[in-house]
C-alpha cells in the first residue's frame, strides 16, 4: 500500500502543468502520467511544459539552404546519370553481373533520400513534418531491396 501512495506522489502532473493538461484527470496520478504540451512548449528540464521552444527554419534564400539545394542538385544529377549509364549498358557482361535493375532501384532510393532535404527548407508545416519518416522509410526500403532479391 505504501508503494502505491509513493508512486502517486511522484507524478509530474501533481505539481501542475503550466501550459498544458495532464494525461489523466483526477486528483491522483500515476508516475507515468505526463503533461501534454501544446505546440512550441516542451518538457526538457522541467515536467510542466513551461519551456518555450522556437522552431528552427531555414529560409529558401539563406546560404545554408543554397548549400543544401546545390548538394541536392549535384547528387541528383549524379544518381540519374549513373542509372542512365546502367540502363544504356545493361547488356554489357560487367553491368549484367552487377544487376542493373537492382542498381536502378538503389539509385531510386538514393533520389528519394535526397528529396528529404527539401522538407527541411522553408516554412514548417504538418505535411512536411509527417512526410519525413515516410520518405526515409521508403528510401531505406528501396536501397536495401537489392540485398533481399539476390
Amino acid at each position: 500500500m505504501a508503494f502505491l501512495i509513493i508512486t502517486y506522489l511522484l507524478a509530474p502532473c501533481d505539481d501542475g502543468c503550466t501550459h498544458s493538461s495532464c494525461d489523466a484527470d483526477g486528483a491522483l496520478h500515476l508516475f507515468t502520467d505526463f503533461c501534454n504540451c501544446p505546440v512550441n512548449y516542451t518538457n526538457i528540464l522541467k515536467n510542466d511544459c513551461s519551456e518555450l521552444v522556437t522552431p528552427i527554419t531555414i529560409e529558401w534564400t539563406s546560404k545554408s539552404a543554397l548549400v543544401f539545394l546545390y548538394t541536392y542538385a549535384v547528387t541528383t544529377i549524379f544518381a540519374i546519370l549513373a542509372a542512365g549509364f546502367l540502363s544504356v549498358r545493361r547488356h554489357n557482361p560487367v553491368v549484367r553481373a552487377a544487376s542493373p535493375l537492382i542498381c536502378c532501384l538503389i539509385a531510386a532510393g538514393v533520389l528519394l533520400t535526397l528529396s528529404n532535404i527539401l522538407t527541411y527548407v522553408g516554412e514548417l508545416s504538418d505535411v512536411k513534418c509527417k512526410l519525413v519518416p515516410y520518405i526515409l522509410a521508403c528510401s531505406f526500403g528501396l536501397v536495401f531491396l537489392g540485398g533481399l532479391t539476390i
